[in-house]
Formats: C-alpha cells, structure tokens, sequence
C-alpha cells in the first residue's frame, strides 16, 4: 500500500528495488473524557517520592512537559546544587549518536562516515 501511494505521490522515483520495513510504535497518553487528544504533556509527581513521571504524547509538547516539570522542582524548593553547569559537564565525554531505525532496517553498504567523505571529496572536486 505504501509503494502504490508513494508512485502515485512521487511518480518520478523508481521503487522497485526499494526494500520496505514498518516500525511498530505504542502512542501513550493519559486517558482523557471524551477520548480526545491531550493539550498538555503528563508529568506526574510520585507522592513521598524524588520520582516525577511524565511523556510529551508527541514531541511538540515536548517544551510544555519540561516546563511542567521545572515548576513541579520550583514547588518543592528543589534547585541545582552548583551554578556553573559549564564546569561540571566539561569532564563528560559525549555519548555516541545512536542508529535509527531505518539505518538498522537497511544497514548502508559502507559505513556513514566514509559516505560522507566520498560525497564532500566529490563537492570539493567541482
């Protein structure tokens, strides 16, 4: 179904030895009345606990979930024990950037890094 919209959408790109995958995601949101959609993201404080729990139910509610949560902190008088951010986070090695799904579906011929050296050699060329 897929392949028959996209050739009627995009008629000039060839499909036919597209390979084709689905990833299966849960949408989680609490449960409204009506059964409509959230406005707002859920967070959620655990009572006697340090644990706040919260989803943005799509990402452009991902602002309005750190917003809550900042004001959940602000209510319990919680604050960062240091100022400087910078100087704490400099001894922190970056964590490497994780395959997306369709990288792990269709895997590349080479690896991403070499096809982007070869791209860039050829742009360099002209």
């Amino acid at each position: 179904m897929a392949k028959s919209e996209l050739t009627e959408l995009i008629p000039w790109i060839n499909f036919e030895k597209a390979g084709w995958a689905t990833l299966k995601i849960n949408r989680a949101e609490p449960k409204q009345p009506g059964l409509i959609r959230p406005d707002n993201a859920f967070v959620e404080a655990l009572p006697d606990t340090n644990i706040c729990i919260g989803w943005p139910t799509k990402l452009t509610l991902a602002p309005n979930m750190a917003n809550q949560i900042l004001s959940l902190l602000e209510a319990k008088e919680l604050k960062p024990l240091f100022n400087n951010r910078k100087a704490d986070l400099h001894s922190l090695t970056p964590a490497p950037i994780a395959k997306t799904p369709w990288e792990i579906a269709f895997p590349p011929a080479i690896p991403v890094e070499q096809s982007l050296a070869r791209r860039f050699a050829e742009d360099n060329e002209d």
